[in-house]
């Protein structure tokens, strides 16, 4: 399986809302042009190529979804010592850019993505964290309860908040179902920030166009869509696996502050459903 095109996207929107959108970013992440390289100017100018509705829409899902989880991990780690698992890591940078923080980053993806990664870390010439480790697995063939194993073994006392961004829509409805099983074997307390792509009967008629068009775009590259939950749909899978939802199932309030006043045009949508769910 080759690295993922998509991973690369998500950088390039990363990137390009640090240099084309107004001031403050909701994210701010100098890592993805840093880790893109030599990549970075034609992904950029892919994503500037974008219709502006479609550009908006995605940029806003990609660093909303992300600042959420961030915002989470700044909480939890305000407490104590903390664990950042990545599930279907990418280009994420969290291990360089809060190193405030007592954290340890352990980052999951498929093999050739990780290792993409790894070669992208070293040709930029970052240095490699103590605290960050990539655990290559295939999640077809080893359970994500065995991988979560080897994530956090012994635990360490850490409290842990786990990362699913951008990912049950490239999974099936059953493979959806196992991971969020897998998930719920995590420690007691564990908090899970995780999306869901809603179904067009649910997207709102403006942004209906461009949520075509991006979904025609992933699946030329390879990686279709293969599962859209509505937010009750969402809400009884993750109950049904063990995990209690941490108050409203894509809760707006998650997301709506983060684009207040912004002028550039970039608003919260409901196209992703960002959601918080903990481990009993």
């Amino acid at each position: 399986m080759a690295a993922s095109r998509t991973a690369l996207i998500a950088a390039a929107l990363r990137m390009t809302h640090r240099s084309d959108d107004d001031s403050p970013p909701v994210l701010d992440d100098p890592f993805a042009e840093v880790l893109l390289g030599a990549d970075a100017a034609a992904l950029a100018a892919v994503v500037r190529e974008l219709p502006r509705q479609a550009l908006l829409v995605l940029r806003s899902t990609i660093v909303g979804r992300s600042r959420v989880a961030e915002d989470r991990l700044r909480a939890v780690a305000a407490a104590g010592p903390a664990r950042y698992v990545s599930l279907g890591a990418g280009l994420d940078s969290v291990a360089w850019r809060h190193t405030d923080l007592d954290l340890e980053v352990v980052e999951i993806d498929q093999p050739d993505s990780a290792a993409d990664k790894l070669r992208r870390v070293r040709a930029a010439g970052l240095g490699i964290p103590g605290n960050w480790r990539q655990l290559p697995c295939d999640l077809t063939t080893e359970p994500l309860a065995d991988v979560l194993k080897r994530a956090a073994p012994g635990d360490g006392g850490r409290a842990t908040v786990i990362s699913w961004l951008g990912v049950t829509q490239y999974l099936t409805p059953d493979a959806v179902g196992a991971s969020l099983a897998g998930l719920a074997t995590a420690p007691s307390g564990t908090e899970i920030v995780l999306t869901t792509l809603i179904p067009d009967a649910d997207v709102a008629a403006d942004d209906l166009e461009s949520v075509r068009l991006v979904a025609s775009i992933v699946e030329a590259g390879g990686e279709p869509w293969l599962t859209r939950l509505t937010r009750r749909a969402t809400g009884d899978l993750i109950t049904g696996s063990g995990l209690r939802p941490a108050g409203e199932v894509g809760a707006p309030h998650l997301v709506e502050p983060l684009f207040a006043g912004r002028a550039d045009g970039l608003v919260a949508n409901a196209v992703e459903l960002v959601t918080v769910a903990r481990v009993p």
